[in-house]
């Protein structure tokens, strides 16, 4: 295993826990391939991993755990979010995204989407982006047309 940097914090059990569903995941087509296992080792490079992590990480690499149990460990919006991306990118490391990989990357999806409500984050996001419009438009230097068409956009979707 790779020696991690030390910056002082401790890894938060969400970003230890999304770890471990990476580390399911590149068992998923039934054999760990190089670029998952590097890509894996890089991640950890940054962590600072306590003796526990890193021995429950090792049994990890040689059996994995059940994604159904690690993912709601995975509680921190910044970790859920990114665990969708970090799976999907590992997937596709070793150059094709097999069917177990496809399964367990919309798996993973579902359970991070579980509870939210798709239509209210919409109605937030639409007003974010409005509120950030008003405030450009209120500069001279970047009111213009592109600020003009997302907000028509806006108006037409609300």
């Amino acid at each position: 295993m790779a020696p991690t940097k030390s910056t002082g914090k401790k890894v938060s059990k969400s970003q230890f826990y999304m770890l471990r569903v990476l580390i399911a995941m590149a068992h998923a087509d039934a054999a760990m391939r190089p670029q998952e296992k590097q890509f894996i080792e890089n991640l950890m490079k940054h962590l600072p991993l306590d003796h526990n992590q890193k021995t429950l990480i090792q049994r990890d690499l040689e059996k994995p755990g059940n994604i159904d149990e690690l993912m709601p460990n995975i509680t921190e919006p910044k970790f859920r979010a990114q665990i969708v991306d970090f799976a999907r990118i590992l997937a596709a490391k070793d150059g094709k995204t097999m069917p177990s990989e496809e399964y367990l990357l919309t798996k993973i999806r579902a359970e991070v989407l579980e509870g939210v409500n798709m239509d209210a984050l919409r109605a937030e996001i639409r007003e974010r982006v409005k509120n950030e419009m008003i405030r450009l438009d209120d500069r001279p230097e970047t009111g213009s047309f592109l600020s003009r068409f997302v907000m028509r956009i806006l108006r037409e979707e609300g």
